[in-house]
């Protein structure tokens, strides 16, 4: 819920600073990137950064998103869902 109360306001993934060289992609439900990041460092707090769905810098819309996670550095790819409520 990124509304500025200071709970759950941002993506954190535990772990993520054992893989500086990693990138989170999330996609909206119909398969869209709607953010990507390259070295992400916990710091997604909702907003888009593509222009694909929504002009970038704005809020995507309440939802269910699906990410990936790669770690180059692990050798690893993990994926997940994330739920944003405006």
């Amino acid at each position: 819920t990124p509304n500025g109360d200071g709970a759950n306001d941002i993506l954190v993934l535990d772990g993520i600073e054992n893989s500086p060289n990693n990138v989170l992609e999330i996609f909206n439900r119909y398969g869209v990137l709607v953010y990507s990041q390259a070295n992400y460092q916990n710091d997604f707090d909702g907003l888009s950064n593509r222009e694909s769905v929504v002009k970038r810098g704005t809020g995507l819309a309440s939802g269910i998103y699906f990410y990936i996670i790669t770690m180059h550095d692990l050798r690893q790819k993990h994926q997940g869902y994330l739920y944003i409520s405006n």
